[in-house]
């Protein structure tokens, strides 16, 4: 009984140990590079104080597929 018990165990705590370690991993995130160049960068534009505006702009275009403008 107390074998089984520390087996049951060790499972549970390699599972968590798997579990722990695969959210641990680097993540790919999906993006149309097309999307991103309709955007633009803050180097290109002239507008050098609009990172925020950008990376927003970035983030906007990977989740909803659109490109809109950094000043959006």
């Amino acid at each position: 009984m107390l074998a089984t018990a520390q087996a049951v165990y060790e499972q549970q705590q390699a599972e968590r140990a798997a579990a722990a370690a695969a959210q641990r991993t680097d993540k790919v995130l999906a993006y149309d590079p097309a999307l991103i160049a309709a955007i633009g960068n803050q180097s290109a534009g002239g507008h050098a104080v609009c990172c925020p505006g950008y990376a927003c702009a970035y983030g906007d275009a990977v989740l909803t597929g659109k490109a809109n403008d950094h000043a959006a």
